[in-house]
């Protein structure tokens, strides 16, 4: 595939942030959460950087057979790559350079690894939507507005994230099968994902990226604009809906369950190890505006966020474009001298299966969903437990769903005229989300 749209209009955007030039003093330059060790000097020019170096400090089972995960992309403010840091090696290979293509295909299998084994599975499962789940089952009744609005993010996700403990991370299952790094690895980049993890929300995750150049264009990325598209009409939506059920601070604060729900929350109690004592992060006073920014997160999370960091079967359709496994350049050498990087046949056979068998189980479109509660809160015979029917609450759904096929059709439309951007960016598109982390 396309090496620079990976990196600019799809998985590669997530981690995208700027660099800050070397000072008058001679500091080196830097940016944010920077993993890259500092005998990496970025090429003359780089504005931005996908460091994904941090892999290289976990082994891998067989040194001969595999190479270590780990690698940086610098572009200039064209969106050009200037060049691939190779951590493992202390290298930096620039365009144009014998060993170029090897590295893009180190990068682009650091990339596919470290999105859909850890920050997917920990991030959007583990944390975020076990979090949410954990606080709404042991703090909010059936019949709660809260627990109401949030049911659809939870979705059959009880299951899936116990599922994923014992057939993604346990010992010889999902993730070492599609990977190469021992279990002592997978352990400890997990909990590396776990520290690192941080609550933001999603214009506060964008302010954070550093300060680009405004030629670079940041802010006109599809991940910026539709990301920021979808965000604003979930925010509207539930200060809307909160607002309904919570008029003044003071009813909020009344709420005993809801203050509960909100230290459960922060607690970080969502399983064992690294994931036992992390707290999320939670402004420590509840109010209307914090808790409205913690939902929007959460179905965020669950919707766009799994969507661009969980769906990759497409990706991984093509054995040229991804490989969970990185083996040795010599596997990739031809009769005639020449190299061609791409999935062997049991590791591409292996990756789409493993990729089908754990993404592939439908649950309900958002759009429909939120048209299917409209239609229940405006039913008089049979309207949502422990509630009379409500044509007010009705009508927030109905404008939330007719307010995100709009920003679906401006998404299709900028992606059919490729006018603003020069790939399509499907990923924050909410005619494709599903409405929780459970497929």
């Amino acid at each position: 595939g396309d090496f620079v749209a990976h990196c600019l209009y799809g998985l590669g955007a997530y981690y995208l942030v700027a660099i800050k030039p070397a000072d008058s003093d001679g500091g080196a330059p830097t940016w944010p959460q920077r993993a890259a060790s500092e005998a990496c000097v970025p090429p003359d020019g780089s504005v931005a950087v996908i460091d994904l170096s941090g892999l290289a400090k976990y082994a891998v089972r067989d040194d001969e057979r595999y190479v270590r995960y780990g690698a940086a992309v610098f572009f200039n403010v064209s969106r050009q790559p200037l060049g691939i840091w190779l951590e493992g090696e202390l290298q930096m290979v620039y365009p144009g350079d014998p060993d170029w293509q090897w590295a893009v295909w180190r990068f682009k299998c650091t990339l596919i690894y470290n999105s859909f084994t850890l920050q997917h599975l920990v991030r959007c499962h583990w944390i975020v939507s076990n979090s949410l789940t954990i606080a709404m089952r042991e703090a909010l009744d059936g019949a709660h507005p809260i627990r109401m609005l949030m049911r659809p993010h939870t979705y059959a996700s009880i299951t899936i994230n116990q599922a994923a403990v014992v057939k993604l991370a346990s010992k010889k299952t999902g993730t070492f099968r599609i990977g190469a790094h021992t279990q002592e690895s997978i352990e400890a980049a997990i909990a590396e994902v776990t520290e690192q993890f941080e609550y933001r929300t999603f214009p506060e995750q964008l302010a954070a990226r550093g300060q680009f150049p405004p030629e670079f264009g940041f802010e006109q990325l599809p991940y910026c604009t539709d990301g920021s598209a979808y965000w604003a009409q979930l925010a509207a939506f539930h200060v809307r809906y909160v607002e309904h059920f919570y008029p003044t601070e003071e009813a909020l604060q009344a709420d005993e369950q809801l203050r509960h729900f909100w230290e459960v929350a922060d607690s970080g109690a969502t399983g064992t190890g690294a994931l036992e004592h992390r707290r999320f992060g939670l402004p420590a006073e509840l109010t209307r505006a914090a808790l409205c920014d913690f939902l929007s997160f959460c179905a965020f999370e669950s919707t766009a966020m799994h969507e661009l960091l969980g769906s990759q079967l497409i990706d991984v359709s093509l054995p040229t474009t991804f490989n969970g496994r990185i083996q040795a350049r010599a596997a990739f050498k031809q009769a005639d001298g020449t190299e061609r990087f791409q999935c062997s046949v049991q590791d591409w056979y292996r990756i789409c299966m493993a990729t089908a068998a754990t993404t592939t189980l439908p649950v309900p479109h958002l759009i429909s969903e939120m048209r299917h509660f409209a239609r229940l809160w405006e039913d008089r015979k049979h309207p949502p437990h422990g509630h009379s029917a409500s044509y007010v609450v009705s009508a927030l759904y109905k404008d939330f769903a007719n307010a995100l096929e709009r920003v679906a059709d401006q998404i299709d439309e900028e992606n059919r005229k490729l006018a603003n951007r020069t790939s399509t960016f499907g990923s924050f598109n909410p005619r494709v989300f599903e409405t929780s982390v459970s497929q």
